[in-house]
């Protein structure tokens, strides 16, 4: 991290870059210290581009700051001659666009870029940025491959931001993504997930909806469906959606493990216990151990049933059959704890 002399420092002043064009995109994270004087937009512009242009690879055209403006998260162009923390808060993004030849600045097009480092800017979008051309000529579009490499620039930057719960960052990325590719496959089904990690599981289960409609074929979207529509509640629509998970192993194009088609089962059948079918529930759990001994998913909804049935004896015996071979096993051993109280955790 830079400040505006190229000296690396911690402070809590920052705000983040981004840039796109048709072959790149990229975030700079600029710093600085409160006590030091605070540099005009005109003065940021300039350091930016040395910054973009010493990063540069040998095959891509240099900037030139007289081509740059900035823009805030709104839009709306930052005066030049104003001080930075004037125009802008604390944290928040600046997207550097591209001046027409022929024109002033333009209304600038919705763009921005992921950033690999430990923050996750928020408002970023793949979007079709100017290219510089004068306004009589149509910029060049994207082909569909350029634009999928640009999408998965933003779904990579979503993947890093997940394991570091900067959750309302990534959906704020997935959400623009949506906003031009509403039916990108792979961005509905992150935005699922990421709805799962924040338990809002309604929106998890919206996501997922739409993502199996766009690939109603597939298996693994109808798997992460039914699991949201279980903790939402939605228990028949879980089984549903569960069951074409299996109708779909046909046809997918790749081998499904036997024990991926007993994770299924054991799904169907945690929704077929919590709608009130019991007994149906825990039919498949046995069906499941009897094959494979040590499946610990099935082995966990069968000692919760047997705690549901009083049979703490029973319980306890099957939670420390899994804690043999796992035996920091979180779950189980918090149920464990609830058989010894004599009751469910």
């Amino acid at each position: 991290f830079f400040d505006l002399h190229g000296n690396a420092f911690a402070s809590r002043m920052k705000f983040y870059i981004h840039f796109e064009d048709q072959k790149r995109v990229s975030t700079t994270k600029f710093e600085w210290k409160e006590e030091l004087d605070l540099p005009t937009v005109d003065h940021v512009i300039h350091r930016y581009v040395a910054i973009f242009n010493d990063n540069l690879k040998a095959q891509d055209g240099a900037l030139d700051a007289a081509q740059i403006y900035f823009t805030n998260e709104e839009d709306e162009a930052l005066d030049s001659s104003a001080s930075i923390k004037s125009q802008i808060r604390n944290g928040e993004d600046i997207f550097a666009r591209l001046r027409e030849v022929s024109s002033e600045a333009k209304a600038p097009t919705k763009a921005a870029a992921p950033e690999s480092s430990t923050k996750v800017a928020p408002k970023t979008q793949p979007a079709r940025p100017a290219t510089g051309q004068s306004a009589s000529e149509p910029a060049p579009q994207p082909t569909p491959k350029e634009e999928e490499v640009i999408i998965q620039g933003f779904l990579n930057v979503v993947k890093q931001a997940m394991p570091k719960r900067s959750f309302a960052q990534a959906l704020k990325i997935l959400q623009h993504v949506l906003n031009l590719y509403p039916t990108h496959l792979e961005c509905l089904r992150l935005t699922g997930k990421v709805y799962e990690s924040i338990k809002k599981w309604d929106l998890a289960v919206e996501h997922y909806q739409k993502a199996a409609a766009s690939d109603p074929d597939g298996m693994d979207v109808f798997i992460e469906l039914g699991n949201a529509q279980y903790w939402a509640g939605q228990y028949p629509d879980s089984i549903h959606s569960l069951n074409t998970a299996i109708e779909n192993i046909g046809k997918v194009n790749y081998r499904v493990e036997e024990r991926q088609v007993n994770d299924l089962k054991v799904l169907i059948g945690r929704s077929m216990y919590a709608n009130g079918n019991q007994d149906s529930g825990i039919a498949l759990f046995a069906n499941v151990i009897e094959g494979c001994s040590d499946h610990t998913m099935a082995l966990q909804e069968y000692s919760k049933a047997c705690v549901d049935r009083s049979k703490y004896a029973d319980a306890v015996r099957i939670s420390l059959s899994i804690l043999v071979g796992n035996p920091n096993d979180k779950q189980t051993r918090g149920h464990l704890l609830g058989c010894r109280l004599g009751s469910r955790p």
